[in-house]
């Protein structure tokens, strides 16, 4: 509604624009559209919107995720990603000492994290990255863990997901966190 009233505006004021104004329009092409459908990620508006923002975020993203169309589209998207190996955790299969190394790994190599079925607690180094406790060595990124210095790579990616249409978080995790809705609509069915 709002962005029908801006083209109006736009259009009364006798400058040229789409009749059409969103997120996918503006901050994505039609090739990439067309590589996350084949991500399987649904081609409704809602959907590429939140994709954009999930992968546009200065901030790590956390999918609320019912229906596992994020998940599904993550999995595809980091599957496809060239020289990369992606790191899929589920945490509820892995215990805690398997989640840091992966974890510390996925960071010193720049590879992408997929942290699915994301709860709380949270692992202290997770949540060091969450809440953006990161500082600055030399030209160098790094996070303290357990004591541990671990670097940043510059290309790390992580985007957690959780299947629970209501999760409780604590309110620092809340204001860090991208949030995206990924329920089901009726036009991405």
């Amino acid at each position: 509604m709002e962005l029908q009233s801006w083209v109006q505006i736009l259009k009364a004021s006798n400058l040229e624009t789409s009749t059409h104004l969103g997120l996918s329009n503006m901050l994505a092409d039609s090739t990439v559209i067309n590589g996350w459908n084949r991500s399987e990620l649904p081609g409704d508006e809602f959907s590429l919107d939140n994709a954009v923002i999930m992968l546009k975020s200065d901030r790590y993203t956390l999918s609320i995720d019912p229906n596992n169309q994020a998940s599904n589209f993550l999995r595809k998207k980091i599957e496809n990603v060239d020289n990369k190996k992606p790191v899929r955790l589920s945490s509820t299969c892995l215990n805690y000492e398997q989640e840091v190394k992966n974890v510390k790994m996925a960071l010193k190599l720049g590879n992408i994290v997929c942290m699915e079925n994301f709860t709380e607690p949270i692992n202290p180094l997770v949540k060091a990255l969450v809440l953006n406790r990161t500082y600055t060595r030399g030209n160098a990124t790094c996070v303290l863990v357990e004591g541990e210095e671990v670097e940043v790579h510059k290309e790390f990616q992580m985007y957690l997901v959780s299947p629970n249409p209501r999760p409780v978080y604590s309110l620092q995790v809340w204001l860090n966190l991208r949030l995206i809705n990924f329920a089901a609509t009726t036009t991405g069915l």
